[in-house]
């Protein structure tokens, strides 16, 4: 059986210019636990340990890899566009969001110590919903940003997801509402 953590996120491009914020308080703490226990990431015990001490999803333990990327590829059909990044353990990036004019979906990695040999600074996606990535890996601090420039003529939502058993993480951006 696939084991996998999806969450969806709407993204409308009229809003304003404000980071996607997460839950706070017991609302966050009940996402939290809930969502690591169904995905068999974290034992239920641990999960709750963490949940008390706000640790989430990301919460590195001395027992945990440091974060290698190892394929990076977009899947694009008619009516989804997705992005794929195969990594060497279950990890789930930190997502947000710009929006605006020039709608933009932030990933943010950590500590990731390998990202592929290739130059994937720049990529020309040319689907329907995004236009281009853009990353960018700090060696130094580990850390690695990847960019989605967006169309900003539409509305869509970006699902992601997390098949454990492939340590494949899924960003599938469909259709949203229409414009009014």
């Amino acid at each position: 059986m696939v084991k996998y953590l999806s969450m969806i996120f709407f993204f409308h491009h009229s809003a304003l210019q404000q980071p996607f914020r997460r839950p706070t308080g017991p609302i966050f703490l009940l996402i939290l636990v809930m969502s690591l226990f169904m995905s068999g990431g974290i034992p239920p015990g641990e999960a709750a340990e963490r949940a008390k001490t706000g640790g989430g999803a990301q919460t590195r333990t001395s027992a945990e890899k440091p974060l290698t990327i190892k394929e990076l590829s977009f899947h694009i059909e008619e009516a989804k566009e997705d992005l794929m990044l195969t990594m060497n353990r279950f990890y789930i990036p930190e997502i947000s969001r710009i929006e605006g004019d020039n709608p933009r979906v932030v990933l943010d990695l950590h500590p990731v110590v390998i990202f592929l040999q290739k130059d994937y600074s720049k990529i020309a996606v040319n689907g329907q919903y995004i236009k281009q990535m853009r990353s960018y890996h700090d060696r130094k601090a580990k850390k690695l940003r990847i960019v989605l420039d967006m169309n900003g003529s539409l509305n869509y939502f970006a699902q992601p997801s997390f098949i454990k058993s492939k340590n494949l993480f899924l960003l599938e951006i469909t259709e949203g509402a229409s414009k009014k």
